[in-house]
């Protein structure tokens, strides 16, 4: 039987394998291998400047992963540039997340404005989401990247904008493919079972490595184990609360429609009936004889 393991893309567990211990090398590796940065491009430094659980309710008990990273190449080192990176785990459906994620990287990318700064300083800003559902379900490929394109020549406006989505739930669906080092960092993260795990291993990808032995450890700590489960949980009972009101409200709304349906029904009905009954006395008394101006008089009563 497989054995579950605590799971990376829970956003506890993400902090805490990745930003808590102060050793950057795991969160290195995760952002090369997603980011598939050429060889010049290789992340050399990496600050975290945000790494928070934010509320993101207004009663404060539903809380997001809130983690920004500014990173640099040698090439960038030499030019004086950096990247900054915001990242997100949203394991459930939300119809508004593309609004989201466009709100949150603008709020990133015009904050490292400094006063008296020009805007050509702006840095490249790039938005990782990583999804727990399919967010594009027409789409095959698991990662789509956005950028702003001028509409009939296709060409881009600036490299300054980047939002990217990796949805795990399609992993589920495809061959596993042990020589993309992307597709084997988003198989960490998705993965439930030691036995996946496992099956990354024969990679032999070193940091990568690392980081499964650490999960694994993780995995053995009963609190840490206790407080995924929690997590896992109270998510999951969230979800289901906004899927419920949700269904409610259509139910709700569908029998407002109907209601009023019917109502309105009934009065166009009513109508036409009386519409065509006035027909039909006007018709018999011009059968009798009557004038026009006789009938006015008569209908008109």
């Amino acid at each position: 039987m497989p054995r579950n393991i605590v799971k990376a893309k829970l956003d506890i567990i993400f902090k805490k394998l990745f930003t808590d211990d102060g050793d950057n090398e795991l969160l290195i590796g995760l952002l090369d291998a997603i980011l598939e940065l050429p060889e010049d491009e290789k992340i050399a430094d990496i600050q975290i400047t945000k790494n928070e659980l934010m509320p993101d309710s207004p009663d404060g008990k539903v809380s997001r992963l809130d983690l920004n990273v500014k990173l640099q190449s040698e090439k960038d080192k030499t030019e004086n540039k950096y990247r900054l990176i915001n990242v997100e785990i949203q394991l459930n459906q939300r119809s508004d997340y593309a609004e989201r994620a466009l709100f949150y990287w603008s709020k990133l990318f015009t904050g490292s404005l400094k006063s008296g700064d020009a805007y050509s300083e702006l840095p490249m800003t790039i938005s990782l989401n990583i999804l727990g559902y399919s967010m594009f379900p027409d789409r095959e490929k698991y990662h789509s990247i956005y950028l702003p394109k001028e509409e009939s020549h296709n060409d881009v406006l600036t490299d300054k904008f980047s939002l990217q989505f990796f949805e795990l739930e399609k992993l589920n669906h495809r061959k596993t493919n042990l020589q993309s080092k992307k597709e084997r960092w988003l198989r960490f993260l998705n993965a439930e079972t030691e036995e996946e795990l496992d099956m990354l291993e024969t990679a032999k990808d070193s940091t990568l490595d690392k980081a499964i032995t650490k999960l694994k450890y993780f995995s053995e700590n009963e609190q840490l184990r206790f407080d995924a489960i929690s997590r896992e949980k109270y998510i999951n009972d969230q979800a289901s609360l906004e899927r419920s009101a949700k269904l409610a409200g259509r139910a709700e709304g569908e029998a407002v429609g109907l209601k009023k349906g019917r109502a309105e029904g009934e009065a166009v009905g009513l109508k036409k009936g009386r519409a065509a009954e006035r027909a039909d006395i006007i018709a018999k008394m011009k059968k009798k004889g009557l004038s026009d101006d006789e009938i006015n008089a008569i209908m008109d009563l």
